[in-house]
C-alpha cells in the first residue's frame, strides 16, 4: 500500500527528525519506530508517510537534495565562484543538524536507490553548471566542471562523516568554524608554493604493488583474491543488495565454492573491506619510503589509490560503507580507518611544520577530507559519465591542494 501524503510541514518535521536520526545511527540501523519515539507519535503513524525503513531512507536522501538544489539555486554573489562559496557555506550551516551523507546510498535496495540517484544527478548537472559557468566569467579556473562537481558534492557530504568521527573539541566548533574551513579548502586549497597542476615523485607500477602477497604464487590465494575483486566490483554497484549469486555466475562457480572462502555475504564484505584497509595501508608505507616531503607523500599516496582503482587487480571499495557489517567486524574496520587516519593527520601536521602546507588550517579537520574524497572514488564512475582516472586524481588532488579560484582571484 502506497503511503498516504499528508501536509507538506508535518512531512518536513517527519523527514527533519528521521533524517537526524539517521545521521546518528546510519541508514540500516535507523528503524521507524526509533523515528516514532523521538516524534513522540505511535509506530503505525510513520505508515501514512513511509511504506518501509528502505522507503524512508529514499525519502530522507531525496529530501537532503533537494535542500541542496534549492540552496544552489538561492545562492548569491558577483562571480560563479563567490554564488558556489556561498552555497557551500549557507548549506553546510543551515542544514548540517538534518544532512545524511549521501555515500551511505549503497546500503539501499536499488528499487529506493533509484530516485535518489536521479535526484543527485540533477543536483551534480546543476553544479557542474555553476562550474562551467564560473569558467566563462574567468573566477574558475579551467578544469572538467563534472568531475568538479562530483568532488565538491563529495566534499560537502562528507562534512557529514567528518563532524561525526571528529574530536569532542572539533565537535564543539560551530558550525560556522566548520563550513569556513571546507570554503576555504574549495576556495584556497592547502598547498603553500606549488605550481597547479600537483605530480607526485613517484608511483606504482601497477596496482598489483599494493597486494601482498603475491598472490601468482599460490593458486588458492589467487582464487581468493579474485572472489574478493569480483566482490568489491558488485558491492561497490549494488552495496548490501548485491547477491553472493551474483558473484558466483560471474566467477564461473557455484554458491558453495564461494562459502569455502567466507561464512555468508556479510563476512564477505568484511573481507573486502579488510582488504582496501590493507592496501591503503600499504600505500602509506610506500608513500611514506618514496615521498620527498609531507605534501609529495600526499601525492603519491592518493595517486596510488586511483591508479589502484583502475587496475587489474582494482577496484577501490568505499571503506565508509560499513554499517551492514556484523558489530564486531564494524568495530574492527573502525579501529584499522582511525590508525590510518592517525597517519593522515600527521602527514599534515609535518606539511605544515616544513612550510607546504598553510598554517592556518587545521590538521584534524583537512585530513579527514582528504580521506572522504578519496572514499568517493568509486562513485564518481557511472555508466552516464564516464571518467578517466586521471582526470579525477588530477582534479580531485588540485581542488584540494589548491583550490578553484584562479590566481588572480585568490
Amino acid at each position: 500500500m502506497m503511503p498516504v501524503v499528508r501536509a507538506p510541514k508535518r512531512r518536513e518535521e517527519v523527514l527533519s527528525v528521521a533524517s537526524s536520526v539517521m545521521r546518528t545511527r546510519g541508514l540500516l540501523g535507523t528503524r521507524l519506530k526509533d523515528v516514532a519515539r523521538y516524534l513522540g507519535v505511535a509506530h503505525s503513524a510513520l505508515y501514512h508517510y513511509f511504506e518501509s525503513r528502505d522507503h524512508m531512507a529514499q525519502e530522507v536522501l531525496v529530501w537532503n537534495l533537494d535542500l541542496r538544489s534549492e540552496h544552489l539555486a538561492s545562492a548569491e554573489g558577483g562571480s560563479a565562484l563567490e554564488r558556489l562559496l556561498d552555497y557551500i557555506s549557507r548549506d553546510l550551516e543551515e542544514r548540517r543538524k538534518q544532512k545524511v551523507g549521501i555515500p551511505s546510498l549503497v546500503s539501499l535496495p536499488e528499487r529506493y536507490r533509484r530516485p535518489v540517484e536521479r535526484a543527485r544527478g540533477k543536483f551534480i548537472c546543476e553544479l557542474a553548471d555553476l562550474v562551467a559557468e564560473g569558467m566563462v566569467d574567468g573566477s574558475i579556473r579551467r578544469c572538467d566542471a563534472k568531475t568538479i562537481a562530483h568532488i565538491i558534492a563529495h566534499t560537502v557530504e562528507a562534512f557529514v562523516h567528518v563532524e561525526k568521527n571528529s574530536s569532542a573539541r572539533l565537535r564543539r566548533s560551530s558550525g560556522r568554524t566548520l563550513a569556513t574551513h571546507v570554503v576555504d579548502l574549495v576556495r584556497r586549497g592547502i598547498a603553500r608554493g606549488r605550481r597547479l597542476t600537483f605530480e607526485p615523485s613517484w608511483s606504482i607500477a601497477d596496482g598489483g604493488d599494493l597486494i601482498l602477497p603475491d598472490t601468482s604464487a599460490d593458486e588458492e590465494v589467487e582464487r581468493l583474491e579474485q572472489l574478493k575483486r569480483t566482490a568489491t566490483r558488485h558491492f561497490n554497484v549494488r552495496g548490501s543488495e548485491a547477491s553472493v549469486s551474483s558473484i558466483a555466475e560471474e566467477l564461473g562457480v557455484s554458491k558453495g565454492a564461494i562459502y569455502q572462502y567466507t561464512q555468508d555475504k556479510r563476512e564477505l564484505m568484511f573481507q573486502c573491506l579488510e582488504r582496501a584497509v590493507s592496501v591503503i595501508q600499504r600505500s602509506n608505507w610506500l608513500a611514506s619510503h618514496h615521498g620527498q616531503d609531507p605534501l609529495d607523500e600526499i601525492l603519491i599516496h592518493r595517486n596510488n589509490l586511483f591508479l589502484y582503482h583502475a587496475s587489474d587487480v582494482g577496484p577501490f571499495t568505499n571503506v565508509s560503507g560499513i554499517d551492514y557489517l556484523k558489530p564486531h567486524h564494524q568495530r574492527l574496520i573502525k579501529m584499522q580507518n582511525r590508525a590510518v587516519r592517525h597517519i593522515s593527520a600527521q602527514r599534515v601536521e609535518r606539511g605544515i611544520a616544513e612550510g607546504q602546507l598553510r598554517r592556518e588550517i587545521d590538521p584534524e579537520f583537512v585530513q579527514p577530507i582528504l580521506w572522504q574524497a578519496l572514499c568517493g572514488l568509486p562513485g564518481w564512475f557511472d555508466d552516464d559519465y564516464p571518467l578517466s582516472i586521471k582526470t579525477v586524481s588530477r582534479e580531485a588532488l588540485t581542488l584540494h591542494l589548491q583550490g578553484l579560484a584562479e590566481p588572480a582571484s585568490s
